[in-house]
Order: structure tokens, then C-alpha cells, then sequence
């Protein structure tokens, strides 16, 4: 099997492909979201209309704040960064003031945004396994990418099938509660990603910064201290409620 693959990305790199493979799977990415956003917008009463605005709405909105959070985080030097990862935690934050323009209720954008996310990153990140960016370790066993030169552990595959079970297990979750838009989902899919991405950035090849952790590293520790804190805040108001 890793001879197959090695041939498939050694074949693409040949014909001068990598970039296209590589946006190629970004444009997956964001077809498989529209179509997830129609299913579980139909699921919470969101119009077909309104749930293909949200998309359209909330990514820019998102990339946007990622490249101004970057340029901040580098002391207004930099300006870029392209690790939208570390922005799912602001996303409910970006979405308070879309919901409120488009009417729809935040429980239920946060319900369908959540695993809009994680979806748009199982997809688009098997790109970079071609363009052999975001990769593990060199290792005996592995990948060979054309590009590196060298062969290296496949994070990006794993990545992607972790991002692929956070999402069936929060569409399990939703199954089981009739789609009801519970107000821990969002913060539920925050700890899931942020606590499996603390694990795997172990195995990527990146700048480490202190303790053998990444600053991708620190961003997922937050996103699931976060997530955390605000089930907790969330379970509790409701324990209140039924007193």
C-alpha cells in the first residue's frame, strides 16, 4: 500500500500537479461543507438559503480574523498565518453578530458550525499530504514526498481519520437528542479537537517551543480548556434551571 501511494504522489509531483491536487481537495473541502450545512440546516429548521449563507458568511469572516490574530500574535510584523485551526475557538464569538443579522437562533448556527469545521479540515488537510506541507517526522516507515526529499510520518492521513470520528461521533450525538441544538455541542467539539490535536502535533515535524510542544500546540490545549470551562458553565446554569 505505501509503494501505491509513494508511486501516486511521485507520479503527480512528475506531471507538475502537486498545487492542483492540493486545491483541488480545498474545493472538496468547501463543496462537502455546503452540502453538510444544507442536511443539518433542514435538521434545525434553517432555511436552504440561510444555511448557504452562513457558510459564505462565516469562512471569510474566519480567515479574515485568523490573518489579523496572527499578525497580533507576531507583534504586528507578520502579517498572515494560515493555521485556521487555532481560530475554532473564536468562532462562536465571530457568529453572535451573523446570527443576529441573519435571524438565526446562535444555539443553532453553533450546532451547524461545529462540525462544518471539522469536516472542512478532515478534507482539505489530505491536500497537504500531496504538497507535502504539514507533515510529520522523517522516518524509516512512512511516505516518500518529492517535494522534501525525504520520507516522513503521515500526520496528514491521521489528522484527517481523527477529524473524520469527531464528526461521526457529534452526528451520533445529534442523532440521539433528535438534532436538538444543545448549547454544549460547540464547546463538546472543542475539547474532542483540541484535546486530539494537542496529542498528534506530538508527531509533526514543526518549531517546538517549550516542553517538546508547538505554539499549535499551546493554541489546542487552550481550545479544549475552553471547551472545557464551558460545558461546565453550561451544565451548571441548566442544573439551576430545573431547581
Amino acid at each position: 500500500m505505501s509503494e501505491i501511494l509513494k508511486n501516486i504522489v511521485v507520479t503527480i509531483y512528475d506531471a507538475g500537479l502537486t498545487n492542483i491536487i492540493y486545491y483541488m481537495f480545498h474545493i472538496a473541502a468547501f463543496i462537502s461543507v455546503f452540502l453538510m450545512a444544507q442536511w443539518l440546516g433542514k435538521k434545525v429548521d434553517v432555511s436552504r438559503l440561510k444555511s448557504f449563507l452562513l457558510v459564505l458568511i462565516i469562512y471569510p469572516l474566519m480567515y479574515g480574523f485568523m490573518l489579523f490574530y496572527f499578525w497580533m500574535e507576531s507583534g504586528f510584523k507578520t502579517f498572515g498565518g494560515q493555521h485556521i485551526v487555532c481560530i475554532f475557538v473564536y468562532v462562536p464569538l465571530l457568529s453572535m453578530l451573523v446570527a443576529k443579522i441573519m435571524k438565526i437562533e446562535l444555539n443553532k448556527m453553533c450546532f451547524m458550525v461545529a462540525p462544518l469545521l471539522v469536516l472542512n479540515h478532515a478534507v482539505a488537510h489530505l491536500g497537504c499530504f500531496f504538497a507535502g506541507c504539514c507533515g510529520g517526522y522523517p522516518s524509516n516507515w512512512g511516505f516518500y514526498n518529492p517535494i522534501l526529499e525525504y520520507t516522513y510520518y503521515p500526520i496528514q492521513p491521521l489528522e484527517s481519520l481523527v477529524a473524520a470520528l469527531i464528526i461521526v461521533t457529534l452526528l451520533i450525538l445529534a442523532k440521539k437528542k433528535n438534532y436538538y441544538p444543545d448549547p454544549i455541542f460547540y464547546p463538546l467539539m472543542l475539547v474532542m479537537f483540541g484535546s486530539t490535536r494537542f496529542l498528534l502535533e506530538f508527531l509533526r515535524d514543526n518549531e517546538k517551543i517549550l516542553w517538546g510542544c508547538s505554539s499549535l500546540s499551546f493554541h489546542a490545549l487552550f481550545m479544549t480548556v475552553v471547551g472545557i470551562i464551558a460545558i461546565i458553565i453550561i451544565k451548571h446554569k441548566e442544573k439551576k434551571k430545573t431547581i
